[in-house]
């Protein structure tokens, strides 16, 4: 995990303390799953899987272009 993925992970995990008024971090995880809250690396990774897809389906000739080098 990088330092900037461990400080989202930190701030969330601190703002999820300060709601649910606990220092437990077996809470704080149960917290995490019944709000749907993901871990930072597997939300970063959704949302950019997101994207490529649309970004290679796009009709932009910019988005064809690197499409196809990206693809090379």
């Amino acid at each position: 995990m990088t330092r900037d993925l461990f400080a989202l992970f930190i701030c969330t995990n601190r703002v999820l303390m300060k709601v649910c008024r606990t220092t437990s971090m077996d809470v704080i995880a149960e917290c995490r799953y019944w709000f749907g809250l993901l871990e930072m690396e597997t939300l970063i990774a959704k949302r950019k899987q997101k994207f490529m897809a649309k970004y290679v389906q796009s009709d932009n000739v910019l988005c064809e272009l690197f499409a196809h080098v990206e693809s090379v």
